[in-house]
C-alpha cells in the first residue's frame, strides 16, 4: 500500500472537482482577494493499493481497504469517495460500504447499473444524479443504497445487513474524522456458471475527499529567544485553520506596541502547528518589550495575547532638562526608556553636604516626557533624574467566583516573584515557597484552588 496523499484543491463552480496527484505533496491555490470569504479546501487521501473485486459471494481482497486521515482544520462541508479504474462483468453485484473512524457506516454502492463495466473512475456524492440503469462510465454518481437496518439495499447473506449505515455521506459531518477509514466490497453474484466469470477489480484503488471549509488561526505566543542587547527573536505557534495564513507580531516598550515585525506567510502546510520566528532589532538595551503574534487567514484573524522580555544590557542613562514656560512655570522634560521607572530629586545647594530630597517617581509610558511643577521658586533649585528601583510587589486575595479562593499580584512585567506561604505569623514565622510567577502583565491572578480548611498566609518576594 502506498502512503496517502495529501491533496488539497479549491472546487470548481456546480460541484465538480478537479484532483491533482502529488506524491507527500500539499497544494493550494492562491487565496482569494482580502476581504473574500474564506473558500472551501479539498483534501484527497489515497490509498492506490489494487481491490480485486473476487467472483462468488465473497469479500474482496483486501477486505477492507484503509485510509488513515490525520486531524484536518476547518469545518467539514462533504464527503465524496473516488474509485479509480472500477470493472466488472456486473456492476449490479457489487455492495461496497464506507465506514469512518467512530463506526459510522454509508452505503456506497448497491443495485447500481447493471452489466458491463471497464476501467471506469467513478467519484460517488451526495450531489449527482443517481447510477444508470445500465453500462456505468467516468462520472460522478450518487449513493446508490439505502439507509439501514430499516434499508434492504444490502442482502440478507451480506456481511453489511443490519450495519448501522446511512445513504448520504452528509452523515458523517459532526463525526471524528481523524483516525481509520475502512471501504469494504461484497460481490453478491447471482449468475448461474459463477467459476467461469472473471474476477472484477478496481485497478487504482480509492481515495477520500474531505470538503473543509477553513477557519480563523489559532496563535499562542512562545518565549522570546535569542535576547541580545538590540535586537531579539520574537516567536509563536500557529495553527493555519486550513488556509494560507500571514503572522507577523507587534511590539514596543509599553502594551500599546507601535511597531511591527516582518511578515510570513504559511502555505506550505496549512493542516499541522507550525512554529514561526521572526527577527527584530533597533531595541533599546535593558528594555522591557511588549509583544505579540498575530495571524490572519481569509477566514478571520486572532491574537495571542501580551508577552514581555527584557533586552541585555544596562538601560542607557536618562536624561533631564529644565524648562521655564507658561508664564513663570517651571517644566522638567525628562528623556529614557518608556516602561523604566525613574525618580526625579532636587536640592537647594551643591554645598556639601548635599541633601537629595525626591520630587517625584514616574514610570515613562513615552521616550519624552513634561513635568509641570508650578510657578518658579523663590530661591535657587537643582534637579537630578535616575533610574528608579522597581516598586514593590503587592499581593491581595479574593474570594474568586466559587472555585476557591484567588490571589492578585501586582508588579513589574516580566519580573519573577516568589510566593510564600506561612501557617501562622507568631514568631518564629516559617515562610516556604508556594510557587514562582514571571508577570506577563503588571496584575496577574493565581488561583488557590479549593480552600485549605485551615489559616493560611501568603507573601510575594523578589528573588
Amino acid at each position: 500500500m502506498n502512503p496517502n496523499h495529501i491533496i488539497p484543491v479549491r472546487p470548481a463552480p456546480f460541484r465538480r472537482w478537479f484532483f491533482v496527484s502529488i506524491a507527500f505533496g500539499l497544494l493550494l491555490l492562491p487565496p482569494p482577494k482580502a476581504g473574500a470569504q474564506a473558500a472551501p479546501v479539498i483534501y484527497s487521501f489515497t490509498n492506490s493499493t489494487p481491490i480485486t473485486i473476487n467472483n462468488g459471494f465473497t469479500d474482496s481482497s483486501p477486505f477492507p481497504s484503509a485510509i488513515q486521515v490525520p486531524v484536518l482544520p476547518g469545518v467539514l462541508q462533504d464527503v465524496t469517495v473516488t474509485l479509480f479504474g472500477l470493472s466488472d462483468v456486473q456492476s449490479y453485484s457489487i455492495e461496497m460500504l464506507l465506514t469512518g473512524p467512530t463506526g459510522q457506516g454509508v452505503d456506497l454502492m448497491s443495485d447500481a447499473g447493471n452489466g458491463l463495466v471497464t476501467n471506469a473512475t467513478v467519484t460517488i456524492t451526495d450531489y449527482a444524479s443517481p447510477f444508470p440503469a445500465g453500462r456505468i462510465t467516468d462520472g460522478y454518481y450518487l449513493l446508490s443504497g439505502a439507509a439501514q437496518p430499516s434499508g434492504t439495499a444490502f442482502p440478507a447473506y451480506s456481511p453489511f445487513y443490519g450495519q448501522d449505515t446511512t445513504n448520504q455521506m452528509a452523515g458523517f459531518i459532526g463525526t471524528t474524522l481523524a483516525g481509520t477509514w475502512n471501504l469494504y466490497e461484497y460481490y453478491a453474484d447471482f449468475q448461474p456458471n459463477v467459476a467461469a466469470l472473471t474476477n472484477g477489480c478496481i485497478t487504482g484503488g480509492w481515495s477520500l475527499n474531505f470538503t473543509m471549509l477553513p477557519v480563523a488561526p489559532g496563535v499562542t505566543n512562545l518565549a522570546a529567544a535569542p535576547v541580545a542587547t538590540n535586537s531579539a527573536t520574537l516567536n509563536a505557534n500557529v495553527i493555519p485553520g486550513g488556509a494560507p495564513t500571514t503572522v507577523y507580531f507587534e511590539y514596543g516598550l509599553t502594551a500599546a506596541y507601535g511597531n511591527f515585525s516582518a511578515t510570513n506567510v504559511l502555505t506550505n502546510d496549512v493542516i499541522d502547528t507550525q512554529e514561526v520566528s521572526l527577527p527584530i532589532s533597533n531595541l533599546v538595551a535593558g528594555g522591557t518589550y511588549h509583544f505579540q503574534a498575530i495571524a490572519q487567514n481569509d477566514a478571520g484573524t486572532n491574537l495571542a495575547g501580551d508577552m514581555t522580555f527584557v533586552t541585555a544590557g544596562a538601560a542607557p542613562a536618562p536624561g533631564l532638562q529644565v524648562s521655564i514656560t507658561n508664564g513663570n512655570q517651571l517644566v522638567l522634560i525628562v528623556q529614557g526608556v518608556p516602561g523604566l521607572s525613574y525618580a526625579i530629586l532636587s536640592t537647594a545647594s551643591f554645598s556639601p553636604p548635599i541633601n537629595w530630597t525626591v520630587v517625584t517617581n514616574l514610570t515613562l509610558t513615552s521616550a519624552v516626557e513634561y513635568i509641570n511643577l508650578g510657578p518658579l521658586p523663590g530661591q535657587p533649585e537643582f534637579f537630578v533624574v535616575e533610574a528608579a528601583p522597581p516598586p514593590p510587589p503587592a499581593l491581595a486575595v479574593s474570594p474568586g467566583n466559587g472555585s476557591g479562593p484567588v490571589l492578585t499580584l501586582s508588579g513589574n512585567s516580566g519580573t519573577q516573584y516568589i510566593i510564600q506561604s506561612a501557617p501562622s505569623l507568631s514568631p518564629p514565622v516559617a515562610w516556604t515557597t508556594w510557587t514562582n510567577v514571571t508577570l506577563t502583565n503588571p496584575v496577574q491572578t493565581i488561583s488557590l484552588g479549593p480552600p485549605a480548611g485551615q489559616m493560611q498566609f501568603f507573601r510575594a518576594e523578589q528573588p
